[in-house]
């Protein structure tokens, strides 16, 4: 399949990036308190590779981007094997369809829950077994991108249920069925739209 191949590659290509990614994200997170936060203009590191340096650690992941590339997939792979409750937003636009045009939903199956709304919004917030949460937003999309991007860290349980809660809210315009999405008649409408 061609979307696991690609993951596979870009796996073993990259491999010494995403260790010292995972390594950074790890010691600058390590020394944030639940009330820290920290912000950062840079390209140092790939959204996914956040994902990968707490995997193992991981409870539950929501996550919404506008793209998710074949790095952001091995990611959320390597979330799913490790038993992590998965719940995703996506935009309903066209770049989501790169997914499904690769395979995506053949690769992780049913493990992900996705739905589709209008949003150009990009975080990941996740929940660890142990305790505590990291959210991470900003610029960066689920994919692997040398662009200098904004990135904020905070381990707020606050931020945390705000995020999840956005990512359960939001009406699902879109669903899968037999790997394709289809109207679900629903509005596209975010929480802080609501009206009464």
């Amino acid at each position: 399949m061609k979307l696991t191949y690609r993951m596979k590659r870009n796996d073993y290509k990259f491999r010494g990036k995403i260790m010292r990614d995972m390594e950074e994200i790890r010691a600058v997170i390590s020394d944030m308190s639940d009330t820290d936060s920290v912000m950062m203009i840079t390209n140092a590191f790939d959204l996914p590779n956040i994902l990968r340096a707490y995997v193992d650690e991981m409870e539950s992941l929501y996550m919404c981007t506008f793209s998710i590339g074949a790095t952001g997939l091995a990611a959320i792979k390597e979330a799913v094997s490790s038993g992590v409750h998965v719940l995703c937003l996506l935009d309903d636009l066209f770049l989501h369809k790169n997914y499904f045009a690769l395979g995506g939903v053949e690769v992780l199956g049913d493990n992900v829950k996705f739905k589709f709304a209008k949003t150009h919004a990009k975080f990941v917030a996740f929940s660890l077994r142990g305790g505590g949460c990291i959210c991470v937003t900003g610029s960066a999309n689920m994919t692997k991108n040398p662009r200098i991007e904004v990135i904020h860290i905070s381990r707020s349980r606050d931020e945390f249920e705000f995020l999840r809660k956005v990512i359960t809210d939001v009406k699902d315009i879109r669903e899968i069925r037999n790997g394709k999405t289809q109207d679900t008649g629903g509005a596209p409408e975010a929480p802080g739209d609501r009206k009464g």
